[in-house]
């Protein structure tokens, strides 16, 4: 027939039960963190928890974790830490880090890229020469007395 029109509902663009289903679940998780996330009267009183149990608790935790993605940020000067940012990726099996810091050193900022693997810390290839060095981790150079 000359003018027909074929196809089915999905392809005209309305709201199937699925879409309308997704955009309910969407909007009920944005209201939920909303309300959530909402400030109101906070509870200021009753003493912190015991400093001892909760290390210990987040000690174990920590135990468990497979990956991490770590952001840290430093405001402000702390005595002995030179690093200003630090942004990375971490995992426990291998023991592997890469990411980024941003730290003083002799009265110079460096953004460097790092790669960690099992304890020894390799920093990517150099832009110009493409050389790389691996460094043994600092517990295995002998000290002198």
């Amino acid at each position: 027939m000359p003018g027909a029109v074929t196809g089915t509902l999905y392809d005209a663009g309305y709201a199937t039960p699925r879409r309308l289903f997704a955009v309910v679940v969407a909007l009920s998780l944005a209201t939920t963190v909303v309300v959530g996330c909402s400030s109101g009267k906070k509870d200021s009183g009753g003493p912190l928890p015991d400093a001892t149990t909760l290390v210990k608790q987040a000690t174990d935790k920590t135990k468990t974790v497979k990956s991490a993605h770590l952001v840290l940020t430093v405001n402000g000067k702390i005595p002995g830490l030179s690093m200003k940012t630090l942004t990375g990726d971490l995992t426990t099996n291998p023991t592997a880090a890469k990411g980024n810091v941003k730290l003083t050193l002799g009265g110079s900022d460096v953004d460097a890229d790092f790669v960690v693997f099992e304890g020894s810390c390799t920093p990517p290839s150099h832009p110009i020469s493409g050389a790389t060095s691996v460094r043994p981790p600092t517990s295995t150079i002998p000290r002198r007395s």
